[in-house]
């Protein structure tokens, strides 16, 4: 995990703006396409891997 990751277990998604969901996709090289719930779907998809 980089050095500037916060796991996403410490957050709560949903109240984020689509605009912090896109910079937290960023940090970690996921795509930033698509709709609010794509977002998080993918934050949490990722974080789910991560922790296997």
């Amino acid at each position: 995990m980089r050095e500037q990751e916060v796991p996403i277990a410490f957050k709560i998604l949903h109240p984020l703006q689509v605009a912090e969901l896109k910079m937290e996709l960023k940090l970690r090289g996921l795509p930033v396409s698509g709709t609010k719930t794509d977002l998080i779907e993918r934050l949490k998809a990722h974080q789910e891997s991560v922790r296997k």
